[in-house]
Parts: C-alpha cells; sequence; structure tokens
C-alpha cells in the first residue's frame, strides 16, 4: 500500500492511497464469496459458481463495488496508523480510480492548543451573605402554604376563594354572544388577571355575598386572545353564594412543629431555613465563578 501525506492548515492531513493487486486481491475474494450467495446463475445452484464465472457474468467493477465499503474502512484505519496521526474525527473518503484501487482521504486532526499562562487566571469569588429578608420571605411562603380556608362574611376582596354563579356576554349588532356560563364554581379572583376578559376579575371586588349583582367591564380595544370581544362592553350577572378567606397561622413554636417533619422551636427552623439559603446560594456563586473563570481563560 503506497500513502502520501499531506498537512493542511485547517488542522487536517490529506492522505492518497493506492493499492496494488495483491492488497486488493483478499477483498475481492471476500466479495465474491458474499455476493455468489445471492446471485442466480445458469448452470448452478446458489453459491456454488465459481468466481471466474461470476466476474464473467458481471465483471470484476462489480465485484471491486462490492468490496469498497470494506476496503475503504481497511486502508484508511491502516493509512492513519501507518502516517501517526491522532484523528480528531471521521475521515472522509473520494474515490479517485476504481481499478486498481485508489482514495483521497481528508483527516480531521486534534488540534494542538496553546492555553497560556492558566496559573495567573484569577478571579474574584463573591461572599455568601444570607439577609433576613430572604429568611422572612422563605417563612412567610411556607406560612401561606399552611393557610386554611375558613367561611368569611361580608363582601369578596381580592384572592378570596369564593363560590360563584356568573353568566356573562357582549353584545354585538343587537346580538348576545355568551363569554362565560358557570354556575357554583369556585374561583379566586386576582389582580391582572384576562380571563375572561381584562378586568372581570377586578369587578367581583365588593360584591355581596347571596344577592345576584350586573356589572360591565369595558374590554380593551387591543385584546388579542378573543378579538371578538375587543372594544365592547362585557356584561355579567354573578351571585356570590359564599366567601372563604385564608387563616394564616402565627410564626411561632406550633407553627414551626407543623414544618417537613417537624422543628421543635422556630428558632431551629429558622437556622434550617438558613442552611437551606446558604447551600443554594453557594452552589448558585459557584456555578457563576467557573462561568467567569472559563469566559476569562478563553
Amino acid at each position: 500500500m503506497k500513502v502520501s501525506s499531506e498537512r493542511r492548515p485547517q488542522q487536517e492531513a490529506l492522505l492518497t492511497i493506492d493499492l496494488d493487486e495483491t492488497e486488493v486481491e483478499p477483498y475481492l475474494d471476500q466479495a465474491y464469496r458474499q455476493a455468489v450467495r445471492r446471485l442466480n446463475i445458469p448452470g448452478f445452484r446458489k453459491g456454488k459458481a465459481p468466481r471466474r464465472i461470476v466476474e464473467q457474468m458481471f465483471g470484476r467493477d462489480y465485484l471491486i463495488n462490492e468490496a469498497l465499503d470494506n476496503m475503504i474502512q481497511d486502508v484508511t484505519s491502516k493509512a492513519v496508523e501507518q502516517e501517526n496521526l491522532v484523528i480528531g474525527g471521521v475521515p472522509s473518503v473520494s474515490i479517485e480510480q476504481l481499478d486498481p484501487p485508489s482514495f483521497v482521504a481528508t483527516v480531521p486532526l486534534i488540534p494542538s492548543v496553546d492555553l497560556g499562562d492558566l496559573q495567573s487566571v484569577r478571579v474574584e469569588r463573591r461572599e455568601i451573605e444570607i439577609k433576613d429578608e430572604q429568611v422572612d420571605g422563605i417563612l412567610e411562603q411556607v406560612r401561606q402554604e399552611q393557610a386554611v380556608w375558613e367561611p368569611a362574611k361580608g363582601k369578596v376582596q381580592l384572592d378570596d376563594l369564593i363560590e360563584l354563579t356568573v353568566y356573562g356576554y357582549v353584545e354585538d349588532d343587537g346580538e348576545r354572544k355568551e363569554i362565560v356560563k358557570s354556575e357554583n364554581t369556585e374561583y379566586i379572583p386576582r389582580e391582572g388577571t384576562r380571563f375572561p376578559v381584562p378586568g372581570f376579575d377586578e369587578g367581583l371586588i365588593g360584591l355581596p355575598q347571596e344577592k345576584k349583582t350586573k356589572f360591565t367591564v369595558d374590554v380593551p380595544d387591543e385584546f388579542p386572545e378573543n378579538p371578538d370581544y375587543a372594544g365592547k362592553k362585557a356584561v355579567f350577572e354573578a351571585t356570590v353564594h359564599q366567601v372563604k378567606r385564608r387563616s394564616l397561622p402565627a410564626l411561632d413554636d406550633e407553627f414551626a412543629k407543623g414544618v417537613g417533619d417537624g422543628f421543635a422551636t422556630m428558632k431551629l427552623l429558622r437556622e434550617r431555613v438558613i442552611e437551606d439559603l446558604r447551600q443554594r446560594e453557594e452552589q448558585a456563586a459557584k456555578a457563576v465563578y467557573h462561568d467567569e473563570i472559563l469566559a476569562k481563560v478563553i
């Protein structure tokens, strides 16, 4: 096998590989033994025709083409090893000549990288500080999660849990188009909600209980969620059957005992929250630290 090698600046090598007859013969013999099993040749049982008959009927080029896949893979690997190349990917091979076979392989090489003086790279690591506001925020979130709904008197407020019957519509050329129709549905009015139209939740605020009330909402001219309602006046007939309001527990030792696996005192719960926050902040700071180091090295 004759191999000539040319290095290219794009960190690749160009190998020209030429084979002689003796090197091609084993591949042709293997290709013949595989092909003869599936060929129908008059006068011979399948798989029994001699190679010279196969070559007479189909030609030598047929066997070469049958052998190409194995031949290219083997000779390219041998050429790379012969030239002591450290490849960085799969070589791309083109056929220059079929008989005798000649190939050109473009071999990507692993680049040599000068990392420079890595020891001089310095990045300041951010100090971790857990503030009381963070701890209070976590405790308030847990407190909200443990709140219970209790019946409340009076009118509807934001974030109440209400049992609601409502029918809503817009008028279009004298025809009513239904927006919403629901009976005895639990609903929590929240500020800024855009369903079924912007302003619906705000319209519920202040409604009395067990009294059918009618209110209108001006739908904005820009309402991509449902352009059919845009710029129209929405009319709602609503009855609030019941109002429930969150009852928040006090942040005391009894509260601490009901959190997670239970904490004997509020002090111990607060210490756990601080520790969890510290671990989370340290992980985040470590990720930022690594990113900044990598960016500076690059």
